[in-house]
Order: structure tokens, then C-alpha cells, then sequence
């Protein structure tokens, strides 16, 4: 065999994870405050370097046409069912001055536009996203200034979610815990998510397919990954198909995640208090 398998590379190397902008869109921004600067809307490059763009929503009054007042000036005029656009078209056609009103609407407003450097980690829960950055912007922008945790920020703890550095949507705190000589924290798990019992899978095809299973293992160590997460299907996919293997298969070793319902974090481990709870990296 000539160096390592394409495969195996792609798998157990510890390299942080790369983004697409339809991944990140709508993700949740944090500054190192642990307050929440807003949500991505999209990503540039421009000649200074690449940028992650933050925008919040905000609610605005807004004049627009009022269809319904259109509606019955039109009434003699229009067929019945007729679209708004073809309303708005034949009363300019007819040099009508269009009736407005004032609504109220949710509006996206960008407030910031972060450089990549800036991007402390990303952190990944079930279906959430969190980007939390090595600065502190929102806290500057609600003139707040940095501080470490005090233990008052354990009487306002419940509900907050909770994000280790080491790239983790862990859930959400809901209340204190105490061990010997040190506070804690109780989190409320994300759901976890199906797994592909590997180890099985290929133990049962080597039965039927010895040569296919043992070229999979080569790709895939099953002793070092015996359960794949239910996000890398497609990658298991690709490797059976390269084999020859029905990838339906995989069908009958997916397994249900274990109740684990929450994780007790030492009180130590809390970076910061904000909106957010951020953990050290160092927790796993």
C-alpha cells in the first residue's frame, strides 16, 4: 500500500471544518462577551481579505400600495382574481395615483461586517450554528464592558444556550449543581443524532463479500470509527458504490442516539456569561 487512503484521510483527520455560505447563512454570531452581535447573512471577498457578514432584524414602518383600496377603485375595471402586479399596472396605465398605507414590518438591517480572522470558532448542535468571534463587538456596541464569570450570573443561568470553544452546541443550561468544594452547571442536551453502526456493518459483509468488506476497512478503520454519524451518509455512500455495495444496506445498521439527557460543566469551565454561556475549549 503507497501512503494512506484517500478515504481514511477524509475521515479521521482532526482539521476544523470548512463552510459554504448557504451553510452559514442564518447562523447565530457571538462576540467573546458571549452576547449575541446578530445573525450571518452572507460572506465577500473583497482585496482586504474575506468577510462574514452580520445583520439583525429590525421592525420598521413602511409605505407600500394598499391593495385593498386599489381593489375597489379598480373594481369596474379588473376581472375578478386578477394579481396585484396587473392591479398596480393598469391603475399607472390609467394615470391613477396609487393609494398608500403605513404597515409595520420585520426588516433585515446589516450591522457589521466581521473579518474572517476574527472567527474565534464555530460551533455545531443538531440543526444550530454558532460563530463566535475573538472579539468583543456587541459588548463595545452596548457599552458594555469585559468580565470574568461571577457567581451572581448562576441566579440568571437557566435558559441560556451553551457553547464550548471546542466547536459544540452542548443545549441549554437549566439550573446549578454543586460537587465537593465547587458549583456547576446542569445542561439540557441537544438532540443527538443517528448513528451508522460501521463496525457491524462491514462484520456482516465480510461474511458475504470478504474482499469488498476488507477494502472498505482500509478506507474506513471500523475500529476507529465504529459508529459514523449519520451526517457522513453520503460519504458511506460513495464508498460502497466505489465497491460495488448496495448502499440500502446501510439501512439496517442505523441506530437510534443513546438517552443522554444532560451534562453536568464544572463551574471552571465557564468562560464567559452573556447571552450565551461559552465554555473553555478544553471542555469535551
Amino acid at each position: 500500500m503507497y501512503g494512506v487512503p484517500f478515504y481514511l484521510n477524509l475521515f479521521d483527520c482532526k482539521m476544523p471544518r470548512f463552510y459554504e455560505e448557504e451553510e452559514l447563512r442564518g447562523a447565530l454570531v457571538v462576540d467573546s462577551e458571549g452576547l449575541i452581535y446578530g445573525n450571518v447573512s452572507r460572506i465577500s471577498v473583497e482585496e482586504d481579505g474575506v468577510k462574514l457578514h452580520v445583520s439583525v432584524r429590525v421592525r420598521a414602518e413602511v409605505e407600500e400600495v394598499d391593495i385593498g383600496r386599489l381593489r375597489e377603485l379598480l373594481k369596474d375595471k379588473i376581472p375578478e382574481g386578477a394579481e396585484d402586479k396587473e392591479l398596480i399596472s393598469l391603475a399607472r396605465s390609467l394615470g391613477l395615483e396609487l393609494p398608500k398605507k403605513k404597515v409595520e414590518k420585520e426588516l433585515q438591517h446589516e450591522k457589521g461586517v466581521v473579518p474572517v480572522e476574527q472567527i474565534a470558532c464555530i460551533a455545531e448542535g443538531d440543526d444550530i450554528k454558532v460563530v463566535v468571534l475573538s472579539t468583543p463587538r456587541e459588548a463595545k456596541y452596548r457599552g458594555i464592558t469585559e468580565r470574568n464569570p461571577e457567581y451572581a450570573d448562576l441566579a440568571r443561568i437557566e435558559g441560556k444556550m451553551v457553547v464550548s470553544m471546542s466547536g459544540e452546541v452542548l443545549g441549554e443550561a437549566i439550573g446549578v449543581v454543586i460537587s465537593a468544594g465547587r458549583p456547576g452547571i446542569r445542561v439540557k442536551r441537544l438532540a443527538a443524532k443517528r448513528t451508522i453502526n460501521w463496525l457491524r456493518f462491514l462484520r456482516d459483509l465480510r461474511k458475504e463479500r470478504r474482499n469488498a468488506a476488507l477494502r472498505l476497512e482500509a478506507k474506513l478503520d471500523p475500529y476507529k470509527n465504529p459508529k459514523v454519524p449519520i451526517d457522513e451518509l453520503e460519504k458511506l455512500v460513495l464508498l460502497l458504490k466505489e465497491e460495488g455495495v448496495d448502499p440500502s444496506l446501510l439501512d439496517n445498521y442505523t441506530e437510534e442516539p443513546e438517552k443522554r439527557y444532560y451534562v453536568d460543566v464544572p463551574w471552571d469551565d465557564v468562560q464567559k456569561v452573556g447571552d450565551v454561556v461559552l465554555l473553555r475549549a478544553k471542555f469535551a
